[in-house]
């Protein structure tokens, strides 16, 4: 499976509303797990990792965020992208949640691996993307899920999302 096949329209939420990252993850846990992507404690293990791993990053243009947890969680790899429509506080990358450096996404990517060599191909690709002002520009004023769905399946075939 390639970078791009784990790209799917239905896994594009932008109006997702969660008081925190505790509530967002288990939102979007019992949604994969309805429609079988992850094991049902998904969340608490995405929770766990996030705590221990921050994965905010603030970009050149917006701040995003890409929580992920362990492959064995994960049934069929995707990525699941949000645009919250309330701000949701992470800690950055890089920091300890006691630094209390935190990063406000825009955009955040749900990513689950199935195979943990799959992984570096992903996060390559959405780096790149990460660091082009114009695509995040683009991404941020999507207004519906096709679109930011289009947009990001263009850029990742632009890239190059044939890897595996």
């Amino acid at each position: 499976m390639n970078v791009k096949d784990i790209l799917r329209e239905d896994l594009v939420d932008l109006s997702v509303e969660a008081a925190s990252c505790t509530d967002l993850f288990m939102r979007i846990s019992d949604v994969l797990f309805s429609k079988g992507y992850v094991v049902q404690e998904y969340g608490q293990q995405l929770q766990k990792r996030e705590h221990a791993f921050p994965t905010g990053l603030a970009t050149k243009t917006v701040d995003v965020a890409i929580p992920h947890t362990d492959a064995v969680f994960v049934k069929e790899p995707f990525v699941y992208v949000l645009k919250p429509k309330t701000k949701i506080a992470f800690h950055q990358m890089g920091t300890f949640p006691e630094n209390g450096v935190l990063v406000h996404p825009k955009l955040i990517f749900i990513l689950g691996f199935s195979k943990n060599d799959m992984q570096l191909a992903l996060l390559q690709t959405l780096m790149k993307i990460f660091n082009d002002e114009t695509m995040m520009d683009q991404l941020i004023e999507a207004e519906t899920e096709k679109e930011l769905f289009e947009l990001l399946r263009k850029q990742i075939d632009d890239i190059g999302g044939e890897k595996e």
